[in-house]
C-alpha cells in the first residue's frame, strides 16, 4: 500500500498519494475504507418529487454561481483566480456557458416552485442534473454543457485534492478536522473517477463549506486572541503588533487553504 493506499484516486487524474503524513494518511485510509459516497452523500431519488427537484437546482445554482462574480457587488467569483490562469478563449466561453446556464436553472427553479411541471419532466430535468453515470447523447441542456467543459472538469478536481490534501495534513493535530463534510471530501477525491457529474458537485460545495468553516474558526480565535489582548496595560501596542501578526497569518490561511 502505498502513502494514502485506499484514498488513491481511481479516475486518470493526479492522484493522491502526496496527502498527509504517512501514518495519518493511512489510519484514514483505513477508517473510511468502507465508506463510499452514497454513505456521506444524502439519499439519492430514483423518482425526484418537486421539492427535491427544487433542492437540487439550488444546489447547482450554487455551484454556477461559484464561477461568475456577483452582480450587485461585483465581487470576484469564488473560482475568480483558477479561471484567470485559463487561456482567454477557455474563460470566456465557460464564462458565457456560466451565465447561460444560470439562465436555464433559474428558469427550472420557477417552474418547479409554481409547481408548473409534471412527473415526466421532473424526472428529465433531474437527469439534466448529470445524475446518471454515462450521458448517452449530445446534451441539449446548457448546464450539462458546462459540467462536461473538460478545462472545469480539471479545475474542480484540482480544487477539491488539494483542500482533501490540507485536510489530512490538518488531522495529524487536530483530528476533528474531518466533519461530516470532510469525509465527503475524503470519498469523493477517493473515488472521484466514478462519481456523477452530480455527486462530484455536491463534493465541490461541501469543499466550499468546509473550506469556510475553516476560515470561521481561524476568525474566531483571532477575535479572542485579540479581546484577550485588550485587558493588557500594554494593550494599544500589543493590538498593533497583533494586527500585523494577524494579517500574516490570514495571509498564509488562504494560501493554504487554497483562498490566496
Amino acid at each position: 500500500m502505498d502513502r494514502i493506499g485506499l484514498f488513491r484516486c481511481r479516475s486518470s487524474s493526479p492522484s493522491l498519494s502526496s496527502l498527509g503524513s504517512i501514518p495519518m494518511a493511512d489510519h484514514i485510509s483505513a477508517q473510511y475504507s468502507h465508506v463510499r459516497i452514497h454513505d456521506v452523500l444524502p439519499k439519492f431519488s430514483e423518482t425526484p418529487s418537486t421539492t427535491y427537484l427544487i433542492a437540487a437546482v439550488q444546489e447547482a445554482l450554487s455551484f454556477i454561481n461559484l464561477f461568475l462574480s456577483d452582480a450587485i457587488t461585483n465581487a470576484p467569483a469564488f473560482f475568480a483566480s483558477q479561471l484567470n490562469g485559463m487561456d482567454a478563449q477557455e474563460r470566456a466561453r465557460l464564462h458565457d456557458l456560466a451565465m447561460e446556464a444560470a439562465v436555464e436553472l433559474s428558469e427550472w427553479l420557477e417552474k418547479c416552485e409554481r409547481r408548473d411541471i409534471n412527473s415526466v419532466s421532473c424526472k428529465s430535468l433531474f437527469s439534466a442534473m448529470g445524475v446518471e453515470h454515462t450521458i448517452k447523447k449530445a446534451p441539449q441542456r446548457i448546464y450539462l454543457r458546462f459540467r462536461m467543459e473538460p478545462a472545469l472538469a480539471t479545475l474542480i478536481h484540482s480544487y477539491v485534492t488539494k483542500i482533501c490534501d490540507r485536510m489530512i495534513g490538518a488531522a495529524r493535530n487536530a483530528p476533528h478536522a474531518i466533519t461530516a463534510d470532510g469525509r465527503i471530501i475524503l470519498i469523493g477525491a477517493r473515488d472521484w473517477g466514478g462519481l456523477t457529474m452530480y455527486e462530484q458537485m455536491q463534493v465541490v460545495l461541501a469543499t466550499k463549506r468546509y473550506q469556510n468553516w475553516i476560515m470561521a474558526a481561524a476568525a474566531r480565535r483571532q477575535n479572542s486572541g485579540t479581546l484577550a489582548s485588550l485587558g493588557h496595560s500594554h494593550a494599544p501596542s500589543l493590538t498593533a503588533r497583533q494586527e500585523r501578526r494577524s494579517g500574516v497569518e490570514q495571509a498564509e490561511l488562504r494560501e493554504k487553504w487554497g483562498m490566496a
